[in-house]
């Protein structure tokens, strides 16, 4: 498996990052993913915080399932796979695949007097603070340090100003969603899928990101656009169908809407099984998706109440979550004077 950062990456990285951190000489640094902040932060002394998602994690608690990549190669039960994979032999698995990706991290570390981790997901957790933008119930956590805090999904809508128009999904029939992109979700399938849909009578709203599919059907319950803003729709819709992806899925459940997901990436389907776990969705194994068998899960997600009212659940804590208020709280042993500021603005 090749590492997706190379050692003379990270050295660039590094050689950009540490000249502007000294001269802005910072109290905290506040990371997204950037490998070299916790080093930055050993070699010159400033507290790092890192923001991050649960599927990310060391302590992250995966759905007792069995990746696709696997399931499709290993043709035995699915029920017997994940019985093995899920409780035991995935535990075991997950270092393995993981150090090829740490190893030019490991040695980054030892060149610069920092400490190796030895594990991918301990660098993207690694800092003083870290911090979770998930749910505890769709991303939980086992046995984490104190220093690892849950402060909710970040949700973003763009301002008005870059929205192409108001949508408007209205209709008597349920609608539904459909995000994917084409390395999830093959070209060839978009045009049966949405047909089969519309056929069942729903309503399709179908976002492209810009590449439309060919032979897709002309009829009055089909809006297909480039881009939307995704909570626009999502207020708007029954069902939405997307890659698994942590974002969309938040953004469907921040209004209640249960979701399919359909991963390409391991790291999608983790986020989707944990949403399927909680009830609030179903995932399909992108390698034997069918119109039809899109069809019966959408069918479900509309006509069996459970899926709705777990999503319906899910929202309240998403939308009573006070961002600003969980960041000062986690921050506040590393900027005290943090707390009270944040604290006047929140109220």
């Amino acid at each position: 498996m090749k590492p997706t950062y190379q050692l003379d990456e990270l050295e660039n990285y590094l050689a950009t990052d540490l000249p502007l951190v000294r001269e802005l000489n910072p109290r905290l640094i506040i990371n997204d993913m950037r490998l070299t902040a916790p080093l930055l932060g050993q070699k010159l002394g400033v507290p790092v915080v890192s923001i991050t998602n649960g599927i990310y994690s060391p302590y992250f608690r995966r759905a007792k399932t069995t990746p696709f990549f696997l399931r499709n190669r290993w043709h035995l039960p699915q029920r017997l796979l994940d019985a093995v994979y899920g409780s035991v032999l995935g535990r075991m698995m997950e270092p393995i695949f993981e150090r090829p990706f740490a190893k030019p991290i490991d040695e980054l570390y030892r060149r610069h007097g920092g400490e190796p981790l030895g594990r991918f997901s301990r660098y993207l957790a690694a800092g003083d603070r870290t911090l979770v933008a998930d749910l505890p119930s769709i991303a939980p956590l086992d046995n984490a340090p104190e220093t690892t805090i849950h402060v909710g999904p970040c949700l973003w809508d763009p301002p008005a100003s870059m929205k192409q128009r108001k949508l408007c999904v209205a209709s008597a029939a349920p609608s539904i969603y459909m995000s994917m992109g084409t390395s999830v979700f093959p070209e060839s399938l978009v045009a049966p899928c949405v047909s089969m849909l519309l056929e069942d009578g729903y309503r399709v709203v179908l976002q492209t990101g810009g590449q439309t599919p060919p032979n897709l059907p002309s009829h009055d319950r089909l809006q297909v656009h480039d881009f939307v803003s995704n909570l626009d729709v999502m207020r708007q819709v029954n069902v939405a169908i997307t890659h698994g992806g942590v974002s969309t899925g938040y953004e469907a459940l921040s209004c209640g809407v249960p979701v399919i997901g359909i991963p390409s990436f391991s790291d999608q389907q983790w986020n989707a099984d944990r949403v399927a776990a909680a009830g609030a969705g179903l995932v399909l194994n992108p390698a034997k998706v069918t119109p039809a068998s899109l069809s019966k899960a959408v069918n479900r997600l509309c006509r069996e109440p459970r899926f709705q009212s777990t999503a319906t659940d899910t929202a309240r804590p998403i939308k009573s979550c006070s961002l600003r208020k969980a960041l000062a709280g986690a921050l506040a042993p590393l900027l005290p004077e943090l707390s009270q500021s944040v604290g006047t603005h929140a109220a």
